[in-house]
């Protein structure tokens, strides 16, 4: 909640406290300083509020972003085991491998699509 101010001046007690041009002569009473403490408060209080405010948007925003990278990981989870991954070489391109490679490419391949 707001704190209550006497200040009828209409100047800004932060900026008759914090003012670095203030003249040191100047000489603020009790009810000045009450003002500006006040009036301090209620500054922090409104950033406060402001930044609650921006967190809980930001929040909101971020469960949007969560539900959505929920979808795109199960749609991609069920996708996953239909997709193909072909070797850069097929078994006929393979000729000029030697027998042994050639053994290799084929147990390669074996692997690849009994892991889909």
């Amino acid at each position: 909640e707001k704190f209550n101010s006497t200040n009828n001046t209409g100047i800004s007690p932060l900026f008759i406290y914090s003012s670095p041009f203030r003249s040191s002569a100047v000489k603020l009473n009790a009810n000045e300083r009450l003002d500006n403490i006040e009036h301090t408060l209620n500054s922090v209080v409104d950033a406060v509020h402001g930044f609650a405010s921006q967190l809980h948007d930001l929040f909101g925003q971020i469960k949007g972003v969560e539900k959505l990278l929920k979808i795109v990981n199960v749609n991609t989870a069920v996708h996953k085991q239909s997709i193909n991954v072909s070797p850069l070489r097929s078994h006929a391109s393979s000729t000029s491998l030697t027998p042994s490679s050639q053994r290799k490419l084929v147990r390669k391949n074996i692997q690849i699509e009994t892991s889909n």
